[in-house]
């Protein structure tokens, strides 16, 4: 995850999963914790496109009011960053872990060892 990817349509999609499947009464999932764990890095090294999804918001009106405003929130803001998704508390009972992946594969293995 980068900074640049928030709110993006990918982050609607994901939280508003979320929110249905740890909302719903009838869910089994309502009430648990979620934690999100963000697998942080500084990026490929150069300019992409990606993170520049963000033209999804007039096709998903009416899906999830608040999910829909917090984001856009976020963009006009000019604030898109990871913690920012936190901030908005859009998902309740859910614990936010932002630590960068290292890059080596067996330093990888003590970092996921940490995340509890």
């Amino acid at each position: 995850m980068q900074d640049k990817y928030v709110a993006d349509v990918g982050d609607f999609g994901k939280f508003q999963l979320f929110r249905y499947l740890f909302h719903q009464k009838e869910s089994p999932f309502n009430g648990k914790e979620l934690s999100q764990i963000w697998f942080m890095h500084k990026g490929e090294g150069e300019e992409t496109n990606d993170g520049k999804h963000i033209d999804y918001f007039e096709r998903m009106m009416g899906t999830d009011e608040y999910l829909e405003h917090s984001l856009l929130d976020v963009i006009m803001r000019d604030k898109r960053e990871v913690t920012e998704l936190e901030n908005l508390k859009l998902l309740p009972n859910a614990k936010f872990f932002y630590t960068e992946v290292p890059k080596a594969l067996e330093d990888r293995y003590l970092w996921l060892s940490t995340l509890h």
